[in-house]
């Protein structure tokens, strides 16, 4: 009788460029990929990759537990995709599943995630480097088709980094959209004089503005400015973060929040307040970001951005054939097939 396996692998990917990420500098990213087989040898692949800084749970962690929850898979154990926490696990569990079932269909993996859902993702971009490298992306960003950009901030004091907004927002015109994104960087005393010297500038959100969350609703009194909620939706429940005033955009990482079932929940609560769910990467190789542009197909409506772009900051994949942006989007629908690039991944387990 055919039974069901899988097989588990590590890879390593650089990074075009070093990238600050939190308290650290990325260099490369190191993650799982997980291939599930079923009876009838359809396959399915997932990332399963936690994010140093962010995850709760480590990169060894994920081996180990991952191995069990995919033997629960085999064994067709009915609570398999959550009787392990851990998000990252779940995340490529479900789209490893999902990718047999449009295998199955013959579907691309987003229509199977939604008949409805939409074949054109727009990208929003992202900048890094020094300030005068964050303005040359922005005006080659714009020029290949973006219409939003996101900059991070919180990391200077609040006079640089106005200095830096403004004249990104001068640069650009009205015709590109910028998100701004603090990382919890200034207290609310930095973040509100931060605002009054951007006064005059268009902004779509600030994201994350305060190292005292609890402080956001005041935040928004004082300055009036769109907020976009990212750890504060992991960290707490709906029933908390839907009573924060002034939530603009939820951004929903699902290797951070639990994979595809997690995210439409947080969205249909965004939603519920009046936010825009915002899908985004968690610096996924190209195998994950198939699954999250999926997710943000079914999710987002069609002219809002979501936040799948770090992708271009790899320098290789694990996709034989690279995911490709034009015009500052995904073109999704004829990406019917998963072909993974054997000859950067190590085994190491099967079952």
């Amino acid at each position: 009788m055919k039974k069901r396996t899988f097989q588990i692998f590590t890879y390593r990917l650089p990074f075009r460029e070093p990238l600050p990420v939190k308290d650290s500098t990325l260099t490369h990213r190191e993650g799982l990929l997980i291939r599930l087989v079923d009876d009838d040898g359809v396959e399915g692949w997932g990332e399963i990759a936690p994010l140093p800084g962010f995850s709760r749970e480590s990169l060894a962690d994920v081996i180990r537990n991952g191995e069990t929850v995919a033997r629960l898979w085999c064994s067709r154990f009915p609570d398999a995709l959550f009787s392990m926490r851990a998000p990252s696990i779940r995340f490529g569990i479900e789209q490893a599943s999902c990718h047999i079932a449009a295998s199955r269909e013959k579907l691309p993996l987003h229509q199977m995630v939604s008949r409805g859902a939409q074949d054109r993702i727009r990208l929003c971009g992202l900048l890094s480097g020094d300030s005068h490298e964050q303005i040359a992306r922005a005006i080659r960003l714009r020029l290949a088709g973006y219409r939003t950009v996101k900059i991070k901030i919180g990391r200077k004091s609040p006079e640089a980094d106005a200095h830096l907004v403004k004249s990104l927002c001068d640069d650009l015109g009205a015709d590109v959209r910028v998100r701004l994104d603090a990382n919890r960087g200034w207290s609310l005393e930095d973040a509100t004089r931060f605002c009054k010297l951007i006064e005059g500038t268009s902004i779509e959100f600030i994201e994350e503005p305060l190292n005292n969350p609890s402080a956001l609703s005041a935040f928004h009194d004082l300055t009036k400015i769109p907020l976009a909620l990212d750890e504060t939706v992991i960290e707490s429940k709906p029933a908390l973060w839907t009573k924060i005033k002034g939530v603009a955009a939820v951004i929903l990482k699902p290797t951070l929040a639990g994979g595809f079932r997690s995210c439409v929940d947080l969205a249909n609560a965004a939603v519920s307040i009046g936010a825009m769910p915002v899908v985004s990467s968690s610096y996924e190789s190209g195998v994950g970001t198939l699954g999250l542009a999926a997710l943000a197909a079914f999710i987002q409506r069609p002219e809002e951005a979501a936040g799948l772009d770090p992708y271009s900051y790899f320098e290789d994949d694990l996709l034989a054939e690279p995911l490709q942006i034009v015009n500052g989007c995904f073109y999704l629908a004829n990406l019917r097939h998963i072909q993974v690039r054997a000859e950067l991944l190590k085994e190491v387990c099967r079952g």
